[in-house]
């Protein structure tokens, strides 16, 4: 009888020792489920990283250096379209088309002043009308118009939209026929059409 019980005392704590041990387990296991979370932590602080990453780069793809477009015509060696880098000025704008000619009049613009994409830059001749502060003048000096009877090349390629190919069709044609009788003939020549006859006829004569 007391063996009984003395051995189901022990079975008792074998049991007890079974539950604390299981118990401490359960606890252990919990704990190192925190690892888990700092990975996670880990992971959320990585993708932050990803996006500084990013914005830096949209940051700096946003400050590179783009590129305006300009039309420089008028008393130029090479009227035409120029590429230019942004924040480029006027006489940066002069010195793609070949500089002044010798007509030109050089004090008429603001060589300083920033280029905007797009404008229209016209060199006037000296002697020519040119409103205080424009970049853009037209001449509208009857004395300064271009004779498309007399004129060069040179002069002819002051015009806008004249290079220097067309210039020689123009001479090449009034030599053949005897001249312009008047300006709207200058059509007859070719690659000069309706929509070009309407930009320099304001700057031609005969």
């Amino acid at each position: 009888m007391i063996y009984d019980l003395c051995r189901g005392h022990h079975i008792m704590k074998h049991i007890l020792v079974l539950i604390m041990v299981c118990s401490f387990c359960l606890i252990t296991g919990c704990e190192n489920l925190n690892p888990v979370e700092i990975e996670g932590g880990t992971s959320d602080s990585y993708e932050a990283s990803q996006d500084s990453d990013e914005y830096r780069e949209a940051s700096s793809d946003s400050l590179s250096v783009d590129t305006v477009y300009v039309y420089v015509c008028g008393a130029v060696k090479d009227t035409g379209l120029y590429e230019l880098k942004a924040g480029s000025r006027i006489g940066d704008a002069i010195d793609a088309a070949g500089g002044f000619t010798k007509s030109s009049d050089k004090d008429a613009l603001n060589l300083a002043e920033i280029v905007t994409d797009g404008s229209k830059i016209m060199v006037p001749k000296k002697g020519a009308l040119v409103d205080e502060g424009m970049s853009v003048a037209e001449d509208s000096s009857t004395s300064d118009l271009i004779n498309i009877n007399t004129a060069d090349v040179k002069e002819l390629t002051t015009l806008a939209g004249i290079g220097e190919a067309r210039a020689e069709a123009i001479i090449e044609y009034r030599e053949q026929h005897g001249g312009f009788s008047k300006i709207e003939d200058i059509m007859n020549v070719s690659g000069i059409k309706e929509a070009m006859f309407s930009r320099i006829k304001d700057s031609i004569s005969v």
